[in-house]
């Protein structure tokens, strides 16, 4: 669960940042990109199995946080900030951190970075005292997500996600605003600093909206919600559930995901950094899902960015490594194509003679950019993914602190970008320094026109990053 896993990061000497301010979004279209025209026909929502490679969500997805959740098994089990070895458990090359964790068959990495299954009862739960909660593990999990922590009415300053991401603001527009809630506020202090407060996180149960209205907890700016499968469709009343060819699940592990929020017009922006000091090598799994009223909302009629992976300590760009959507994104503001299969890095004084091979893909050199994409061939959205469907994300790069970088990223299991490079003068060339969770929209940073039309989202659970090869699809819950 995120909460632990931060602490642990934390002792280990990795530390949780948050950008203050509205992040600054970067326009793509300075990169040449190739384009080609794909026909289509048909519904996207749910494909048969058959039709899609062999990956799905685990059928028995129940977990009690701080015991046998994915990162309590990936980051072994603790009690008060300390590991707890005396329930190891050691079988055949692997040690789990209990018999629960056996059971599930989730042993311990002992390469991991950072791990987020996004249980915590204090990210999503009306919960009325401002205090410290503990789970059923006896770990702590924070404070309610409108805590000011005593901190001058800097509402959210004391909660979960901002302590889990150690922050003081968060991106303007997630955020509340000073002065909100207005009216009479029902949970801690209003904002009342004479700017933005913390606050990113957003509850879609069905009774906290309801006693809540819209700007309490569950205010309108948040650019994070944390979501239950019954609460999938409570602000978008015909968003389908999300499948996995079986039937519905939605939840794709546990019984809560992580959802970026982008409201109606908002840039959403970042909402939290994770620390990996300068690695030369990263291996990242996790599960996402785009929701059935992605087209209609209009974000994709412009580049709509994934989490986002910073070089330099302090650099000013970050890089979609492992998916993003450039020129993945449609014309016609439709998922189809490679989306979201269009990865790039940055280089200061552009990428001419930086790519070294690429034998699976289509890589080249855009004006400052080198674009490493997928191609038709390797993946299809409408064919191997789908609206509605949970897929599995995988990415590793290495090297990046000599002369030749080795670079991949699959889709379920099927390989669909691979390349060398050299990584000299581009901002990964010292390693990654941070992941930053963020969903930002260059359709509403360019109105007049192109502005989302109603709430849209990207589902995210069992997110894994580590110092070596990514984990697969079925280590990380996939059947």
């Amino acid at each position: 669960m995120a909460f632990e896993v931060a602490k642990k990061r934390i002792r280990w000497g990795v530390a949780l940042v948050v950008a203050a301010g509205v992040a600054l979004g970067v326009v793509l279209a300075d990169i040449i990109y190739e384009m080609r025209t794909d026909e289509r026909t048909g519904i996207r929502i749910g494909l048969h199995a058959s039709e899609k490679a062999e990956v799905q969500p685990p059928s028995d997805s129940s977990c009690t946080d701080g015991i046998d959740c994915y990162c309590d098994c990936i980051e072994n089990d603790w009690s008060g900030g300390t590991v707890n070895t005396a329930n190891d458990i050691v079988s055949g090359q692997n040690t789990y951190a209990n018999s629960a964790c056996q059971t599930r068959g989730v042993p311990i990495d002992s390469a991991v970075l950072y791990c987020s299954d996004y249980e915590q009862q204090t990210f999503h739960d009306d919960l009325v005292t401002d205090q410290v909660y503990t789970n059923t593990g006896g770990q702590s999990i924070g404070r309610p997500v409108w805590s000011d922590n005593g901190w001058s009415n800097w509402r959210g300053y004391g909660g979960a996600w901002s302590t889990f991401l150690n922050d003081v603001t968060v991106a303007g527009q997630c955020a509340w605003h000073d002065q909100e809630p207005s009216g009479t506020v029902l949970r801690g202090n209003r904002c009342n600093v004479g700017g933005n407060c913390s606050g990113v996180v957003h509850s879609l149960d069905p009774a906290i909206a309801a006693a809540w209205q819209t700007d309490q907890r569950a205010h309108a700016n948040t650019c994070i919600a944390f979501v239950q499968s019954d609460e999938i469709d409570n602000e978008i009343t015909d968003i389908q559930p999300l499948t996995n060819g079986r039937g519905s699940v939605s939840v794709f592990d546990g019984i809560q995901m992580m959802a970026h929020r982008i409201a109606a017009g908002h840039v959403a922006g970042f909402a939290g950094d994770v620390a990996l000091n300068g690695a030369d090598e990263i291996g990242v799994a996790w599960a996402m899902a785009y929701p059935s009223n992605l087209d209609r909302s209009g974000i994709l009629r412009r580049p709509w960015k994934p989490n986002e992976w910073r070089g330099e300590s302090g650099g000013s760009r970050a890089n979609n490594l492992f998916t993003g959507c450039g020129s993945g994104c449609p014309t016609n503001g439709v998922a189809e194509g490679i989306f979201p299969m269009v990865n790039y890095i940055w280089y200061a004084d552009g990428c001419a003679g930086k790519l070294l091979t690429c034998p699976t893909g289509n890589c080249y050199c855009g004006n400052r950019a080198m674009v490493l994409r997928a191609e038709y061939a390797q993946y299809d959205f409408d064919r191997d993914w789908g609206l509605s469907t949970w897929g599995c994300i995988r990415g590793h790069v290495d090297g990046l602190n000599t002369s030749s970088s080795h670079y991949r990223m699959w889709f379920n299991n099927t390989l669909v970008v691979e390349a060398t490079f050299n990584p000299v003068g581009s901002d990964q060339q010292n390693g990654v320094y941070q992941m930053k969770y963020g969903a930002y929209s260059n359709a509403n940073q360019d109105p007049p026109g192109s502005e989302t039309t109603e709430v849209t989202y990207r589902y995210e659970d069992n997110l894994h990053i580590r110092a070596g090869e990514p984990y697969t699809c079925s280590q990380i819950g996939f059947n």
